[in-house]
């Protein structure tokens, strides 16, 4: 099974080559993709890392939500140099929040259960 790409497809970079540039042009669609991918490999790394060090209770409920709003911030605004609608902070801020939390917390649970258990 082959698959024909386009001229305009084939001349536009990955999403993930694009998200590498600083001087790229972003949809607030493409964005949004690579923010969500970007959170929800953090949550993984994340929660994996919190169970080889045995943090429990509020430091590792609390300290994933810091560490991935941070990292959100970071990228869209120093290193992507994105500036944004006031609304549209929001939207960054929360995009993929919540699933993501959920995927660190299967993570951390796991790895922990697995070397503590």
């Amino acid at each position: 099974m082959s698959t024909k790409t386009t001229p305009a497809a084939a001349s536009q970079p990955s999403l993930w080559v694009k998200a590498m540039d600083r001087n790229a042009e972003w949809t607030k669609d493409e964005l949004m993709d690579v923010i969500f991918y970007i959170r929800f490999a953090l949550a993984a790394v994340s929660g994996i890392i919190w169970g080889i060090l045995g943090i429990t209770g509020a430091p590792g409920l609390l300290g994933f939500p810091l560490v991935s709003l941070v990292s959100i911030w970071f990228y869209t605004a120093k290193y992507l140099g994105y500036e944004d609608e006031p609304d549209q902070r929001k939207d960054i801020a929360m995009e993929a929040f919540f699933s993501s939390f959920a995927f660190f917390l299967l993570f951390w649970i796991i790895v922990h259960t697995a070397l503590r258990g």
